[in-house]
């Protein structure tokens, strides 16, 4: 934009003659600025400005892998994944059928390689007989007879407990 006014973006440089004054240059990506620069023209006389687009890199893994990721909801395709951004702020989703999703606002400088992994939550689902026996999920207490929590990937330590019998403890992974 110069001065408000959309100019077709070109590759290069390019001559534009302005009146004498301030004018502002704005770059927009997707609507959002992401550089400007304001010029001051004298009568006679050339100005020179030049806009760049500053970029990040950003690497993309999931937990567990294969992970759909959309940044700024936009897909990119399949964990892991990676590719420029424009510097700022992004919005960053990971989704895995039947493991639900989970997004992150991720800032990105310009110049910057930045690493992200996203942990999707799995869930444990158990079930225990006498059904008064309490449930345990890595020491918290999750109900009695039968529960179905999140939980993190990776190894967890499941417990059914009962007065007057013996405790049964299991380590469990969830994948």
């Amino acid at each position: 934009l110069l001065d408000g006014n959309k100019l077709p973006v070109k590759p290069g440089a390019e001559l534009l003659e302005l009146s004498q004054g301030r004018h502002k240059m704005d770059l927009r990506l997707a609507g959002k600025r992401v550089n400007r620069q304001t010029i001051r023209v004298k009568a006679g006389t050339y100005a020179v400005a030049a806009l760049t687009v500053p970029f990040g890199w950003l690497k993309i893994k999931t937990q567990p892998e294969s992970a759909a990721i959309f940044v700024d909801d936009s897909s990119w395709g399949t964990a892991p994944v990676e590719g420029s951004l424009a510097a700022g702020t992004h919005t960053v989703t990971a989704k895995i059928e039947g493991c639900g999703q989970v997004s992150v606002s991720k800032p990105i400088k310009m110049g910057e390689k930045a690493d992200l992994t996203l942990n999707l939550p799995g869930r444990v689902k158990a079930k225990v007989i006498p059904a008064d026996a309490t449930i345990y999920l890595d020491g918290e207490q999750l109900g009695t007879g039968e529960a179905e929590v999140e939980a993190a990937y990776g190894n967890h330590d499941l417990e059914f407990r009962l007065d007057g019998f013996e405790t049964v403890s299991h380590t469990i992974s969830v994948t």
